[in-house]
């Protein structure tokens, strides 16, 4: 219970930090309309009152008007919060939108990629997105909710006791067992949906894959649709029964709060109507003493209800918190070019790793043991091997999205620890294994690669001639046309019309380096064949330096030079003609695969 108390105090500090940093006037203003509206509860029962006694007791006189009209403006301040409430809030969300989501973007963009392989960091990412900021304004909402019940349940103890001392020492007295019996049922409704998270996240899962296209192709082949049905329904069971175990208790509680209320308030209206008769209470101090006993027991329940919402809420902004508390850097990369761009010059080589060795976070298994080689400037250099022999490793360290245990890696001289990521990014393009289909229109997806000349079209349109899609040129808008599945004017695109766009996006880009990591994964041999000619016909105009990683070996023989991996070392190096010659690892490999087109 601690640990929740500790999660909810640093959760409601972050927010409010967070508040008052991006939208304090706002803010303000809905505080001071919720405690003008709380302090109204006394002003307007006293009024009430004084008028009802007024009435009863004198015609009608300027004493009455005045009363009336400050009664209704009691009234109108009683519900100013209720009335500004959304028009302040959408003020708030928007403040919050504009200025908190572009802090979540930039955490993303500076995390290190390891972290989004941890698997103790991927119930934060799937949490933390652009809506989060409407949690942090919730966390205000139901604070203000939580001390305006606190102050409603103050003022009307203080009503009871103006009118009949015995009263409000009783009200006083219940209002601890009461507060009791409301956060006693929320605690075990929150400690009900705590053990149930992880059922209620599963069974979500299992319902989802039927509205995931690929899930569900498989789901149909496989006849698995009653496999997720019945877990699904396990789930739910279990879920079922926890519900049935702990609403008994839940309801005991809730009945103790009515049966209490209801008791206090009958005895409240016997003792009271019996003091009207008897003449020592009046009839305007008997209208609010039951007034109050409905504004009594509903603030009780408001403020057990709020003080359950915010536990819950609080649990998805510990996760906020502790995505900003991430880790951002590994390593000693530098945030500023420090004028490490003077320091490229020609006559270095264009790549070089420096007895690299590498294991990934949170493995043992070594990837690269001792790697060195390097890259002169124009060359065109393959590297080959099994799966996990870490081709794609190699990719990753010169984009600086991991940092080597040990050794040095240099990127035109210049180790790439002092390199920051812009520099980085303006010295080489990628075309990733699993590269990104975004759904956004043509130009868009291939003027990433060079996002400061997106516009310019003859660029783009040279990028995919270059990457063998020209064709596109033909869809309806041009490079305007949206691609994918999202809008309802889009194209979706065949998977080898995707990777040439992935290749086009490399292409679009000014950088004299060129990675490509399977870049021909969803292509047929034949047009494989054709696009690794186009590309070698690209490198070789463009004079760019260049990696290809590949698993058909026979596009290596374009290469200048072969590097095969095996067990994390460089077993062997050299040309296409070299290799075959020494009959070692990349001869066996090549015949083997030779041999399955025989």
């Amino acid at each position: 219970m601690k640990e929740k108390i500790s999660i909810i105090r640093k959760s409601i500090a972050f927010c409010w930090k967070n508040i008052m940093k991006y939208s304090r006037f706002w803010s303000i203003v809905l505080i001071a309309a919720a405690l003008i509206s709380s302090f109204s509860i006394l002003i307007n029962a006293r009024v009430l009152e004084k008028m009802i006694n007024a009435l009863s007791e004198e015609a009608i006189s300027t004493k009455i008007y005045q009363l009336i009209a400050v009664w209704i403006l009691s009234v109108l301040a009683m519900n100013l919060f209720y009335l500004l409430n959304k028009y302040i809030n959408i003020h708030i969300n928007a403040e919050m939108e504009k200025n908190f989501l572009p802090d979540v973007i930039d955490k993303y963009n500076k995390l290190e990629y390891w972290q989004y392989e941890c698997s103790e960091n991927q119930d934060l990412f799937q949490h933390v997105n652009a809506s989060s900021y409407t949690d942090i304004v919730s966390v205000l909402n139901i604070s203000i909710n939580i001390v305006s019940s606190v102050i409603a349940v103050i003022e009307v103890i203080c009503i009871f006791t103006w009118a009949v001392l015995w009263v409000g020492l009783i009200a006083g007295l219940l209002t601890i067992p009461l507060v009791y019996f409301c956060l006693s049922a929320a605690y075990i409704e929150m400690k009900q949906r705590w053990t149930m998270t992880k059922d209620i996240r599963k069974r979500y899962y299992f319902q989802s894959l039927f509205a995931d296209k690929n899930a569900l192709q498989e789901i149909k082949v496989f006849n698995a649709k009653d496999y997720f049905i019945n877990e699904s329904e396990k789930l739910t069971q279990s879920i079922n029964n926890d519900l049935k175990t702990n609403i008994g208790k839940v309801t005991k509680y809730k009945l103790f709060f009515t049966m209490t209320i209801c008791m206090f308030t009958v005895l409240v209206i016997c003792v009271s109507s019996e003091m009207i008769i008897a003449e020592r209470l009046q009839i305007g101090t008997y209208a609010i003493l039951i007034n109050s006993i409905a504004i009594f027991a509903r603030s009780q329940q408001s403020l057990s209800s709020n003080i359950s919402t915010l536990a819950r809420t609080s649990e998805k902004i510990n996760l906020i918190l502790a995505f900003f508390e991430l880790d951002e850097t590994k390593g000693s990369k530098k945030t500023e070019f420090c004028g490490l761009e003077n320091k490229l010059w020609n006559d270095q080589k264009a790549i070089e790793f420096e007895h690299v060795s590498f294991s990934y976070p949170d493995s043992d298994n070594i990837v690269l043991d001792d790697v060195s080689f390097s890259v002169e400037r124009g060359e065109i250099v393959s590297f080959v091997g099994i799966n996990g022999s870490g081709k794609s490793t190699i990719i990753k360290l010169l984009c600086g999205l991991y940092q080597p245990d040990k050794g040095t890696i240099r990127i035109n001289g210049v180790d790439i620890t002092d390199m920051p990521n812009e520099m980085i990014g303006k010295a080489l393009s990628v075309v990733f294994q699993d590269g990104q289909h975004y759904m956004l229109s043509l130009r868009e997806n291939v003027g990433l690669g060079n996002i400061d000349d997106m516009q310019n079209d003859n660029r783009l349109k040279d990028a995919l001639t270059a990457a063998g899609v020209k064709d596109l040129f033909q869809l309806e808008k041009g490079l305007d046309q949206n691609l994918g599945n999202i809008f309802e004017d889009a194209v979706d695109l065949s998977g080898g019309q995707w990777q040439r766009v992935l290749i086009a996006r490399a292409f679009a880009g000014e950088a004299d380096m060129l990675l490509l990591d399977e870049p021909a994964s969803s292509l047929d041999p034949i047009a494989e064949c054709e696009l690794y000619h186009v590309i070698h016909d690209v490198l070789i105009k463009a004079k760019k330096t260049s990696i290809l990683i590949s698993h058909r070996l026979a596009s290596c023989i374009l290469s200048d030079k072969i590097m095969v991996l095996k067990d994390g070392h460089i077993q062997e190096s050299g040309t296409h003609e070299e290799l075959m010659g020494n009959n070692g690892y990349y001869a066996e490999m090549f015949m083997k695969q030779r041999s399955w087109y025989q």
